[in-house]
């Protein structure tokens, strides 16, 4: 039964990822980080991956993320190993961000699937580290710069 219960906190760990990001609770999401994760977006952004500090990956995602009228992040399809006090989680992702009437179209949807490691810090589950293995973006390519200059 204890596995079980570790593979479903798992899952709910990454993805409350997306809901606490969604919903703008910074300070839920910053709780399911350790404190300095290894963040890979390189496949996206073109720029490094590395290790950040858990605030600073928040602070920037709430910097940008409540520039969208609504943004809704669908993590799915988990495949969980664990050993021991460390485990793995692939899992997909569609991330829909949405900003009404903006010139260009009011949708922009991107796909990929994300691998996160976790690791067990007395009775609970931490993410160390987040992968995104980006497929395709769809839709207003530019929707993330309207965003970004809502928010200044």
């Amino acid at each position: 039964m204890g596995r079980k219960k570790d593979i479903q906190e798992i899952i709910e760990k990454v993805n409350n990822i997306g809901i606490t990001v969604d919903n703008h609770d910074w300070a839920g999401c910053l709780r399911l980080f350790v404190n300095e994760p290894e963040v890979d977006y390189s496949s996206f952004t073109g720029g490094a991956g590395g290790k950040v500090m858990a605030s600073d990956l928040v602070d920037n995602w709430k910097k940008f993320l409540p520039g969208f009228d609504f943004t809704m992040h669908f993590i799915t399809n988990h495949r969980v190993n664990i050993d021991e006090d460390s485990a793995e989680c692939f899992s997909y992702i569609h991330a829909i961000h949405y900003i009404k009437g903006a010139e260009g179209g009011e949708m922009w949807g991107v796909y990929g699937t994300y691998e996160h490691e976790l690791v067990k810090i007395g009775k609970e589950w931490k993410i160390s580290k987040m992968k995104l293995n980006f497929k395709h973006q769809d839709g207003n390519l530019n929707l993330h710069a309207l965003a970004r200059e809502r928010m200044k």
